[in-house]
């Protein structure tokens, strides 16, 4: 906190939710309108040069307080929001009357220099405590969105548009969205309800508010349906179709679609006024939660960061309830620009001063928590996407040595995992030094006796579960593995291990060339085997035995010959290179949906590297840039124990400076596009 002297503590001060202390230069609450008239003239409010200046809270102690009384409207779960605000026009019940005004002239901050960033969150520990002495609940007046006839409008109950901060639209029609300050601008963001057709007169207000307010994008951050239940609305028309809503008729002109998230284009039209809007809709952070990891959100907030702009407006931002996940977003936003722009953060001011401007801002302690890996992992890390040419120029390998460095450092804060991991009786099917898949992405078998294997999906860009990192089948895992690849329907196999590796954990599943074995309830036959002086391919057969209506499974199977055991990484990266575009060409070949399998001894090191260097390479075909930090960061929230070698992440870089020079010509991009 910054004291009178400027010194900086980086521990949150006390505060009690509910009470602001009472100082001589303060407008309080319901005051005489004589003294609050002669304290407006006496000290003017400027427009704010941070988002702090407009909302915060005095938290010295020992002062005279005045208490803000919790009311039944805020009695409720956040975790679980109650629909319906019926009972308020039953009850007429009304959030505090008190309007608290606050300035900052008073904010005690517990501001954490950039520099201290990891040292500040590998020793915190109180998260729960600091989260708790945030303000709760409804802390300005809504008198507005209370009114009868604006009731319905709010859709969840105590999540009401504060009447100071709250969007007026023209046409005088009630909506549950507020304005935002940002990191020097006032208001950068207007966090929003997610549009329903009965909160926003068939859409008719959002698309007001998005034309009024010049906003050029949209964040969502919430799925139409989660839980089985229906979070938000389609406010939009179908990809290359138009609709009225009102009087404003709205095209969508273009829709990108990738794994975590999809990129729409809107025309709207008004009178004679035509306006560009784009929507970033993040589709991969769950319900009442966190995303996965770090990496593919930061990724998604500097795409939606580097668009160009074309008008003046703030950017609206929805999830649901545009609490949570919006106030976590506009949270993160406004840290990292803090970071870059003056060298420190704060995060529990920063929560605090979206809390008085919403209700609810940043919902629960998880997305508090995430916050800090978020920020730390953006500020310290410098994993910005980077154009194929400008990479080698800026990665010198010190560059390149230091940025692994500082990713290895923050893995500590980073790597907490609050998910649950496979049952301890699977451990049998472990190989020593391979980690346990988390039950959210593990592929679960069929099997009548187990669904236990020691693998796990991984996303590509364009494709959700693109990949499968397998360990190698140990000798008593041999069915199971075989049982995978004929249930998830794989239309090929990468394996990454020596060909004729000794090692007595190893189970082998492929007969020899030309020739039949019985896998347990599986026939596995190897019709043809091509070698090259780094590649071996094999086309493989799976069928079921006892079922006449059994399928049978053809797989490509490849098999890397150029990395021995006592290298750290491949010693040619074209040839490398190469596979990861054969085996890609095949795929396309097959016109599969179906995951490829990448195995090696761990599952995790070789599998980890092939499959980094495929996403770079996918990345690259859309985006024509790229980060290879973000990148490895999005397979290792998959697979924990991928990429633990130097060697590794300077063998991405050399693909990434193959990649660039041959990214003059066609070859490369052909390749990837047969």
């Amino acid at each position: 906190m910054i004291m009178s002297n400027d010194k900086v503590n980086n521990e949150a001060h006390p505060v009690n939710p509910g009470k602001v202390h009472v100082k001589e230069d303060y407008i309080y609450a319901q005051p005489d309108k004589s003294r609050m008239r002669k304290k407006q003239s006496k000290k003017e409010i400027s427009k704010p040069q941070k988002m702090y200046d407009n909302i915060a809270i005095d938290l010295e102690e020992n002062e005279a307080t005045a208490t803000v009384n919790e009311n039944d409207v805020d009695k409720i779960q956040l975790e679980e929001l109650e629909e319906g605000p019926t009972k308020f026009i039953e009850t007429d019940v009304k959030p505090p009357s008190t309007d608290l005004y606050y300035n900052t002239s008073s904010l005690i901050r517990s501001r954490i220099q950039v520099s201290d960033i990891l040292e500040y969150v590998k020793k915190k520990n109180d998260y729960e405590k600091e989260f708790e002495k945030l303000p709760k609940g409804l802390t300005r007046t809504c008198d507005v969105a209370l009114k009868r006839n604006n009731c319905a409008k709010n859709r969840y109950n105590g999540i009401y548009a504060y009447d100071a901060t709250r969007v007026v639209l023209q046409s005088k029609n009630y909506i549950n969205a507020n304005y935002i300050d940002g990191h020097k601008a006032s208001p950068a963001y207007i966090a929003s309800l997610g549009p329903t057709k009965s909160t926003m007169s068939d859409f008719q207000d959002f698309w007001e508010m998005i034309r009024q307010e010049r906003t050029d994008k949209i964040v969502m951050l919430t799925n139409l349906e989660e839980s089985k239940k229906m979070k938000c609305e389609q406010y939009w028309p179908e990809q290359g179709g138009a609709k009225k809503y009102g009087k404003y008729k709205v095209t969508s002109a273009a829709e990108k679609r990738f794994t975590e998230f999809t990129v729409r284009e809107f025309t709207i039209n008004a009178k004679s006024e035509t306006r560009q809007v784009t929507q970033y809709h993040y589709t991969a952070w769950p319900d009442k939660s966190v995303p996965d990891g770090v990496a593919t959100l930061l990724e998604f907030r500097d795409k939606v960061e580097q668009s160009q702009t074309t008008n003046v407006g703030p950017m609206v931002v929805h999830c649901s309830a545009g609490i949570g996940r919006t106030g976590t977003y506009i949270a993160l936003d406004i840290l990292i620009k803090e970071g870059k722009d003056d060298n420190y953060v704060d995060f529990f001011g920063c929560v605090m001063a979206l809390r008085g401007q919403r209700a609810h801002m940043v919902q629960n302690l998880d997305q508090y928590i995430f916050l800090h890996p978020c920020v730390l992992y953006a500020l310290t890390c410098y994993a910005e996407p980077l154009s194929l040419t400008s990479i080698p120029n800026i990665m010198t390998d010190e560059k390149i040595l230091q940025q692994y460095q500082t990713f290895t450092d923050i893995q500590i804060p980073m790597d907490k995992d609050r998910r649950s991991v496979a049952n301890s009786k699977s451990r049998k099917g472990i190989r020593s030094g391979a980690d346990i898949p988390c039950d959210d992405h593990r592929v679960p078998l069929t099997l009548a006796g187990h669904d236990y294997i020691n693998a796990v999906y991984v996303n590509g860009y364009e494709k959700s579960n693109k990949f499968i990192l397998a360990q190698t089948p140990l000798p008593n895992t041999v069915e199971d593995f075989v049982f995978m690849l004929y249930q998830e329907k794989c239309p090929c196999i990468v394996c990454l291990d020596e060909e004729n590796i000794k090692d007595k954990t190893v189970g082998y599943y492929l007969p020899h060339a030309n020739k039949a074995s019985k896998v347990g309830h599986f026939q596995v036959t190897c019709k043809t085997c091509n070698s090259t002086e780094d590649i071996v391919v094999r086309e493989l057969t799976i069928l079921r035995n006892g079922s006449q209506s059994s399928e049978e499974l053809k797989i490509k199977h490849y098999q890397f010959r150029g990395w021995n055991n006592s290298e750290s990484a491949p010693s040619r990266v074209e040839l490398f290179l190469k596979m990861v575009k054969d085996v890609e060409n095949e795929r396309k070949a097959q016109k599969s949906e179906q995951p490829i399998v990448v195995h090696c001894l761990t599952g995790a090191e070789r599998s980890g590297l092939f499959c980094v260097v495929s996403l770079l390479s996918e990345k690259l075909l859309f985006e024509k840039e790229l980060s290879v930090l973000n990148t490895l960061c999005q397979v290792r929230t998959r697979r924990r124990s991928a990429f633990h070698d130097i060697e590794h992440y300077r063998f991405c870089y050399k693909c990434v400076k193959e990649m660039s020079e041959i990214s003059d010509s066609s070859t490369y991009y052909n390749m990837n596009n047969m």
